[in-house]
């Protein structure tokens, strides 16, 4: 017997009325380190602990504020007294205040969203150890099993974020959750889709590297690419050179040239063409084996992935799987990180890892 999820009230639970949600997540403890250490006195020794303020207060960081809700991050430190010591905790806390009462589900996919910015930000992904939600009757306390959450990664204690608050200042900060907001509005199922997928160790790189490309095509709709030609190691390049050999006596050079063009080039708005463009826009950010040959073969190892029967030639081998879906996600964390407009030096810093 497995538990699903635990809630703990005083009252009858209200999943209707949802006014406030808070998480605590211990690794944002990490993140806010440097503003929490500034906040310890130096003090002289005494007698008595419990006689000694060793605290200043800490403000609450407004992170984002809009017309449908407010995020904020807030402190909350413990003290344990024995007989020689005093020992505080400090704890991070990251709230959604609502302007409008929330249903449980609808809260639910709200901390998704945000969770998923923070996961960028940390470059780590993460747990919540537990979520406090204010309803209009009371309050109440939930922890969900990770495994009936989808969530299926190791969060190693010992390794914390990639970055820390400080490497942004507030106005960079509320900045980015703005933008985030929108991206995420404008690309919903993409984010989702990259997020499941990253957040499931257990599924085969087969499957991510179908569910990566998946986000690449969506996220480049828009986009229009250049024409290019296409690489002469692909079954679609091997089948134009096999008709161009029998028309050689029937069209003179000119002609030749002319359906060559048209047989062996790559239409603007076709996907591999639109995730070119997408890479020369962030190249910068980018390790150098990301190319054009890699954009080409990847696209036609997701089609063969997905339909076995295309037998494509230029493709990776499946031992080369992990290594091929790990630079994917390069490529989609940089691509995310440069619509928000993170610093680029943080940017590359990421994308090493």
């Amino acid at each position: 017997y497995e538990v699903k999820e635990v809630y703990f009230s005083d009252n009858n639970i209200n999943y209707e009325l949802i006014k406030e949600v808070c998480l605590r997540i211990p690794i944002l403890d990490e993140w806010m380190y440097g503003i929490m250490d500034n906040t310890f006195n130096n003090i002289e020794a005494c007698s008595n602990p419990k006689e000694i303020t060793s605290l200043n207060p800490l403000p609450h960081y407004n992170l984002y504020e809009s017309s449908d809700l407010d995020i904020l991050i807030y402190f909350n430190p413990t003290s344990y007294y024995g007989s020689i010591s005093h020992i505080i905790k400090q704890k991070t806390f990251i709230s959604c205040k609502f302007k409008n009462e929330r249903t449980f589900e609808d809260v639910k996919d709200e901390i998704n969203k945000y969770l998923y910015l923070l996961y960028l930000l940390l470059n780590r992904e993460f747990y919540i150890e537990y979520t406090i939600f204010t309803t209009t009757t009371g309050s109440f306390t939930h922890k969900t099993n990770p495994k009936f959450s989808y969530l299926h990664f190791y969060e190693n204690s010992q390794t914390g974020p990639h970055s820390r608050f400080s490497d942004f200042t507030l106005s960079e900060i509320q900045s980015i959750f703005n933008k985030w907001d929108i991206l995420y509005n404008e690309q919903t199922d993409a984010i989702n889709l990259y997020y499941e997928t990253i957040c499931n160790t257990y599924l085969p790189p087969s499957s991510q590297i179908r569910n990566y490309i998946s986000f690449i095509d969506s996220v480049t709709k828009s986009i229009q690419g250049d024409i290019l030609q296409i690489n002469p190691n692909t079954k679609r390049a091997k089948s134009a050179q096999k008709i161009l050999e029998k028309t050689k006596e029937i069209l003179n050079e000119d002609e030749q040239n002319r359906l060559k063009i048209l047989l062996l080039r790559i239409n603007p708005m076709e996907l591999k063409s639109r995730f070119t463009k997408l890479i020369s826009n962030i190249k910068d950010l980018l390790p150098n084996d990301i190319t054009k040959e890699f954009i080409q073969k990847v696209v036609d190892t997701r089609n063969e992935i997905t339909h076995h029967n295309t037998k494509e030639t230029f493709i990776f081998n499946k031992s080369e799987y992990d290594e091929v879906a790990y630079k994917l996600t390069q490529i989609i964390r940089a691509y995310l990180l440069n619509k928000l407009n993170i610093n680029k030096d943080l940017i590359k810093n990421f994308v090493k890892y």
